[in-house]
Formats: C-alpha cells, structure tokens, sequence
C-alpha cells in the first residue's frame, strides 16, 4: 500500500470496530503500511518515530529501509559520487550502522585554528604514535607540536642551511627520528635527519644533512636507521641520470657531498664520517624523469608480480654482497618495494614505478632505463599515499584530453578535476570500478603542485586548491565533509590513532583541529548551537 492510499484510508481504521485491536492504534499498524510511512521520512524523522515504541523499534531498523536512506542522502540528493564501486550496492551488510557511521564519526567540525607560521603552510605528518605533529611551511620552519595540548614542542629554523623552505616530514617506524625535506633553490634540495636526545628524550638533535636532487624526491624510511634519498645530474648527450641512495646516518655537522665519490665509484658502498651511503640503482633517461614521492614497503605479496618482470642492469657484478647491506634484511626472504611517480614521455610525472629490493640485487649497482613495472595514469600526478595496511595505493591526477599528444616539448592541458585513483598493490593493477572525485586544482601543468594525501581504516582525505579539504568514505568514494579554508588546502593528515579526528593545513597560513561530531559531542568544547547548525546542513 502506498503513502498516499494509506493516509486516505487512515481515518477509517481509526474508526473500526474495537473488536479488531490490530487497526484500532496507531502502534498495531501493520508492518507494511507503516513501512510505507517510514519509507517517506527524513532520516532524523524516522529516529523520532524509533522511540515511540518497541514495535516502531523494531521496524525501523529494516536494512532496505536504511539503504534507500543511504543512497538518498549520499548517493542521489547529494550529488557527491561519480563512481559506480560495487560496495555500494552490496546489501549484505548493515546500512543503518554505515549510515550512522558516515554522518557522526567523520572530522567536519572545526575545534581549533592555530596561527603560528609566517608563511604558506605545506605539510602535515604525525608520529606514528600520535603523540606529535610536524608542520612545514614556506616560512622554512619545521614546528613540532604536541598533539594532546596543541602546544609547540620545538622549533627549528632551517633558513641557517640556507633552504628556501620546509617541503615535508617524516617520522622513523620507532618515532625515536625525524626527517626533514627542505627546497634549497628551483632544483635542488636537502634533508635533515634528527635524532631524540639521549639526555633529553623529548627533544630532537640534528643526526645528519644530506643533499636530496630534485627537491620532490622527498625521501623515505627504510628503517629505523636508514633512509633513502636520491640525485641527479645530468650528461653530454642530454640524458639525465638519477641516483637513488641508501643513506644511515652517523652524525655530523657538515653535509656530506657525494659527487666526488659517485665519480670514484658507482658500485661500491660510500663511507664517510657523518654517512654511509649505498647507491641502489641509476636511472636514466631523455628527459629530467627523476624518481618524485618516495615510499618503500616491505611487501611479500609483490613478489610474483614483480619477479615476472625482466630485469635490465649494466651495473658490474661485484664478488661479495656488502655485509652492511645484508644487515638490512631480517630474513633471506624478506623483500622491499620502491615506490615512486615517474615518467617516459615527458619530464611530467604520468606512471607510477615499482623497483623490487632485495639481497641478490645488492651485488651490483643497476642503471635502469625504466622500472620493473609501472602503471600508467594517462595525466599528471599531484599525490601519492599508501593505506595503512599496505594494501592499497592512492594516487592523485590530473588527467590528459583523451588521445591527446604527449611530448617532451609540449604538454597537453591538464584537467582542473582532481581525480584520486586506487591501485592494488597485490596485483598493481587499478581497481576500476573506485575513483575519488571532488578535489579542484588550477594550476597549469608547468605549475602544477602536490596536494597531500592520507588514509584512514574507513576514510581517505586530501588537500584541494579550491580551499577546501575533502574527507571520503574509503571502500565507495562518496564525499562525506569538506574542511573549509581560505585558500588552497596542501594537506589533510588523520590522527594515527583516531579516524574521528584530523588536522588541515593551507596557504592561508593556519592549522586547523577537525574532530567528528561524536568526539565534539564528548569534547570540553561542545556548543549545542554550533551542534544545531551541523545538524541542518
């Protein structure tokens, strides 16, 4: 029975005889018709009616009744995805709990706006162990914060290295060191690796200064001791070489020049005061197809997938595997994955490459013209990220017109819609039926900059440059908030240990605390006015 024949019915079963109970109250409707009703309500409407009765309880926590509400108010109403994952229309799960899920435990509300920098803000990263926050700026600080208070631990000015600003920071797997990557010039770039104090375990002591060309290699952990970072140069016929270097810091104050020693020897470990360094691999190219955004993961399940790929080297054999190398790897199995945005077309980063580590290919150092294998993205890559459980990579682009031309000399227009692509790190294959949509960029390609990613176990959130942070559901790609500033948002980053809660970062100079309204509602700061305002968005 329909809304309408019912509510035109409704008088008449008011007015039967009490001898049939079962029409003569509203709480003995039958469970179709009041179905029926329950199926035109808002959501907020049908929470009413689930505290009427038990009866009224029961019926509605109907799991079709909750899916229709799901993809009314996420999927339709809101007009807020574009993609067609099969999660969406998976009725075996709880549409209710999802739904609930989606609107109380996702960060949209704004708890606190730090103004401390001078300049554009660029980079947001926690420790792994939630306990603090490195933010990066054009000012070239890098500011250390606690995350319970939201009070500065330490501040360190790189401007006396001469760095043009801070870029990006990462904490070791141990959280025990901090590294720092800094834009010296339009090229070139350093990182600065710091080290807890032994005598004062809060604050962090520079280990070592290493030079890191271009700048956006940014560098990675290895481990907790090592750490990679890369170079470049150039040669007579116009080809350009990248280095990629396994570096482990020794301590010094004096930054440690490579470039005579990489003329020495390419294929032997380098050993200095302040610095071991291993050249990984070469690689070389027509264009400036340096290795960008860094990550490396000690992932198993790549292994058949890599292995199948053939491996190019002109690097010489030595007879011995360093004994410093072998230290790297726990067990004879054990295998690490580069990862890293790259190119073959133009000097624009397009692929994203996968160069498998292991003991074997410490033998020798080789100097490859192309990846073991890479993924092709057909546009202009502004983001990297890999979920928490390895399993998963996210990848921001700006796509090409289709068949377009793509050349060294001439670069097609770049889309202004940011798309954020998933790529399977079991098969590195793209998950088709899931893409991320909502973000803007403005920038013409030759201008083109990075919009920082991060992942959660339910959601993944970026950066955009229409002023706005995006926070989405993970397994669907429906937009659940938006983080609003007032100018582009380079990073959005969650709280190791709490999806409910995250930090924002902009050019517009400030860092702003998001929290869910379930954390807001249990929070010290709750405004039941500001809690009214969210609830009539």
């Amino acid at each position: 029975m329909s809304f309408k024949s019912f509510e035109s019915q409704k008088d008449s079963f008011n007015e039967q005889d009490e001898s049939l109970p079962y029409f003569g109250t509203w709480k003995n409707l039958p469970h179709i018709n009041l179905l029926a009703i329950f199926a035109h309500l808002e959501v907020r409407e049908l929470l009413s009616c689930s505290h009427v009765c038990r009866r009224w309880n029961d019926i509605s926590k109907n799991n079709t009744l909750w899916k229709r509400l799901f993809l009314n108010d996420f999927h339709y109403k809101r007009g807020r995805m574009k993609t067609t994952s099969n999660y969406i229309h998976n009725s075996n799960q709880d549409w209710k709990r999802r739904y609930l899920k989606n609107i109380y435990t996702v960060p949209r509300i704004s708890v606190e706006v730090l103004k401390v920098h001078d300049d554009e803000v660029l980079h947001v990263s926690f420790s792994n162990d939630s306990l603090y926050f490195v933010t990066c700026s054009k000012d070239c600080k890098a500011i250390i914060w606690r995350t319970k208070d939201l009070e500065i631990d330490e501040i360190h000015n790189m401007s006396k290295y001469g760095w043009m600003f801070t870029w990006a920071s990462k904490f070791s797997p141990s959280d025990k060191r901090l590294l720092i990557s800094g834009v010296v010039d339009e090229i070139g770039g350093e990182i600065v690796v710091m080290e807890r104090s032994k005598e004062y375990p809060h604050n962090f002591q520079k280990l070592c200064r290493v030079m890191n060309d271009p700048y956006d290699v940014v560098g990675c952990w290895w481990s907790d001791r090592y750490f990679i970072s890369g170079t470049i140069k150039s040669s007579s016929n116009d080809q350009f070489q990248a280095s990629i270097w396994l570096c482990e810091p020794r301590g010094s104050d004096t930054i440690y020049n490579e470039s005579i020693d990489e003329e020495m020897s390419h294929n032997e470990s380098l050993i200095s005061i302040n610095l071991y360094k291993y050249c990984l691999f070469k690689y070389k190219s027509l264009y400036i197809s340096y290795l960008r955004n860094l990550l490396c993961v000690c992932l198993s399940q790549m292994k058949n997938v890599i292995s199948s790929v053939p491996i190019e080297s002109e690097g010489a054999i030595n007879e011995s595997i360093d004994p410093n190398v072998l230290k790297l790897f726990k067990n004879e199995s054990d295998e690490y994955v580069l990862v890293f945005m790259c190119s073959d077309l133009t000097s624009i980063p397009h692929k994203i490459g996968f160069y498998k580590l292991t003991p074997d290919r410490f033998s020798f150092t080789p100097v490859i013209t192309s990846p073991d294998a890479a993924v092709e993205l057909n546009g202009h890559t502004v983001g990297l990220n890999l979920s928490k459980d390895r399993r998963y990579l996210y990848v921001s682009l700006r796509s090409w017109p289709e068949n377009s031309l793509v050349s060294a000399f001439e670069l097609p227009a770049i889309s202004s819609e940011i798309e954020t692509k998933v790529i399977d790190m079991k098969t590195l294959t793209l998950v088709e039926d899931l893409t991320f949509f909502g973000h803007k960029a403005f920038t013409p390609s030759h201008q083109a900059y990075y919009l920082y990613l991060d992942t959660s176990e339910s959601f993944i959130t970026s950066g955009s440059e229409n002023s706005k942070g995006i926070i989405w559901e993970r397994s669907s790609g429906i937009k659940l908030s938006e983080l609003k500033h007032d100018a582009c948002v380079n990073s959005v980053a969650f709280y190791p240990n709490d999806e409910e809660r995250c930090i924002s970062i902009s050019d517009d100079g400030t860092i702003k605390v998001w929290e869910s309204l379930n954390r807001y509602k249990s929070s010290s700061n709750y405004d039941e006015l500001k809690m009214k305002e969210l609830y009539t968005q």
